[in-house]
């Protein structure tokens, strides 16, 4: 979306020819004031928000090309994080013309980056009553439905986006995301050939596919999509995560467990993003172990019966009191603790995820632990 609103204002901006001052003045102040415009145009950051702010200070611009530089301001200040001073130029837009469809799909962003996901899909509709035809508003809402688990509405906004626009890898990628979230991991596997075919080069791309094909059972093309993710990012934990369990699930014992801890050292929340995010548990202990060495037979006996001790009854072990008292420190001293050992490293995996189904989760798996309480205001926040 940022890219096209980049290139609607940077051509509508030079187009209509923001010159300031009367024509006598800017023949002779061109340079200048084309350098200035020049920048709020097609540069980015900090340098484009304050040459387009001298524009706007300047009162000379008017109509049209106050709207496009209300706009090209909000999307820079977007991607610098600054929402409310953007949400303010888009609100300023939408007043000059309430008709304009990439105000809305701007400003439904911010409402999205703010947490407010209702207000974005309302903002993201608005845009698509006013052109049918554009097809980021239909990716946009798509992504908002799915970040509330709404995968059906995902999927449909997803289909028109494609619709309109069958060249796009983001609509076919977000769509494979939705797919495989509701367990249709071959449609997902399809939808993100396609997405690579259109663009080779999107994140974690091979990643995802190899994740899919790990659930259908088909490791080795995970294992070719795995390498293949390794080769484009040598720090990408989760593909050598992934490439670990497809060694493992493959009797590659040793290999398997090295990508393991590999990928552990690198992101210390990696198994807990698989078995949250992908629904892929971290393999049972006994997969990990070294196998144990063969007992050595026990001699035989040389010793006459008579010489034999008759058994000593068994002694019977310590009651559960008395081995905490024993063991203060223990895990049957602190039941609690032992049920929150692993509610902090959940809860950074359920940060960097950032859903509803990673907060819910967290909640059911943790609920009188430390953050029980913030993963309940974070569900209420996306749910807004």
């Amino acid at each position: 979306m940022a890219g096209h609103l980049f290139k609607l204002a940077v051509g509508s901006i030079v187009g209509a020819g923001i010159l300031l001052g009367s024509p006598a003045s800017q023949a002779s102040a061109k340079p200048a004031r084309s350098s200035v415009a020049q920048t709020c145009s097609s540069g980015s950051g900090d340098a484009a928000i304050e040459a387009c702010t001298k524009l706007l200070e300047s009162g000379k611009v008017k109509g049209r090309s106050l709207v496009l530089l209300r706009v090209r301001r909000a999307v820079e200040l977007s991607g610098k994080g600054r929402y409310d001073r953007a949400r303010t130029d888009y609100d300023e837009a939408l007043k000059l013309d309430s008709k304009y469809p990439w105000a809305y799909l701007g400003r439904g962003h911010v409402n999205a980056a703010q947490g407010s996901s209702e207000r974005a899909i309302a903002d993201y509709s608005q845009a698509i009553e006013l052109d049918p035809k554009l097809a980021a508003a239909f990716r946009a809402r798509a992504r908002a439905y799915y970040d509330r688990s709404n995968y059906d509405r995902a999927i449909a906004d997803y289909n028109a986006a494609i619709n309109i626009n069958d060249k796009s890898p983001l609509a076919y990628y977000g769509r494979a995301h939705a797919y495989r979230s509701k367990g249709d991991y071959q449609r997902a596997a399809e939808d993100y050939t396609q997405a690579l075919r259109i663009n080779s080069s999107l994140r974690f791309g091979f990643g995802n596919r190899g994740i899919v094909y790990l659930k259908l059972g088909d490791l080795n093309r995970a294992l070719a999509d795995f390498d293949q993710e390794i080769k484009r990012n040598k720090s990408e934990a989760r593909a050598l995560y992934g490439r670990g369990i497809a060694r493992l699930q493959k009797g590659e014992i040793s290999s398997g467990n090295s990508d393991l801890m590999a990928a552990k050292k690198m992101q210390r929340s990696v198994a807990g993003v698989f078995e949250s995010y992908y629904g892929i548990p971290e393999p049972a202990p006994a997969a990990l172990a070294v196998p144990a060495p063969a007992p050595v037979p026990a001699p035989v006996s040389t010793a006459t019966p008579a010489a034999i001790s008759p058994v000593q009854p068994a002694v019977p072990s310590a009651p559960a009191a008395s081995r905490t008292q024993a063991n203060p420190s223990g895990p049957a001293n602190s039941p609690a603790a032992a049920s929150c050992a692993g509610a902090e490293t959940h809860w950074k995996t359920a940060e960097d995820i950032k859903t509803i189904e990673i907060y819910q989760d967290h909640l059911a798996r943790f609920p009188n632990c430390p953050f029980a309480t913030l993963a309940t205001a974070r569900i209420q926040s996306l749910k807004k």
